[in-house]
């Protein structure tokens, strides 16, 4: 029982600093992301601390694929019974149209639509939107990212 409290302590004390050693390099990986603006002057300095990074769903998924196995016992997950990459959402299962019930939004107007009927309709369309633009080589960034936002 004791062997089992000291092996336990001796693990979390080796994942702990697995986990500082890995943070420090990805910290210092991304310190050279500022230096440029470190050396411009002191307008943008104060402003480096408060520099945040846009997080898309992409960004999102390859950042949970980069986490070892050794560290996800840090966060309270096995490396046998779900990795966090399994968290998001990748399908969404929709029942069909006839077994979903109508919702009555206005009792003189009649039903309207379900409210999964209507996001899932809004998704697909934005899909569509992103899709078009991108195969006719006419997106640009910010409009992707705005349509991808909404």
């Amino acid at each position: 029982e004791r062997f089992k409290e000291k092996d336990n302590k001796e693990r979390s004390v080796q994942e702990r600093a697995s986990f500082h050693a890995s943070f420090a390099r990805v910290l210092g990986a991304n310190r050279g992301a500022f230096e440029n603006a470190n050396m411009s002057g002191e307008e943008l300095r104060g402003h480096i601390g408060k520099a945040q990074d846009d997080l898309n769903p992409l960004r999102v998924r390859t950042l949970f694929r980069a986490i070892p196995p050794a560290e996800l016992a840090l966060l309270d997950m096995s490396a046998g019974h779900g990795h966090p990459e399994a968290l998001l959402v990748d399908n969404l299962l929709v029942p069909p149209v006839p077994i979903r019930p109508s919702v009555v939004a206005d009792p003189t107007r009649g039903s309207n639509e379900d409210d999964l009927t209507v996001k899932l309709a809004e998704v697909v369309a934005v899909n569509n939107i992103i899709r078009t633009a991108m195969a006719g080589g006419k997106a640009n960034v910010q409009n992707v990212m705005d349509d991808w936002d909404y």
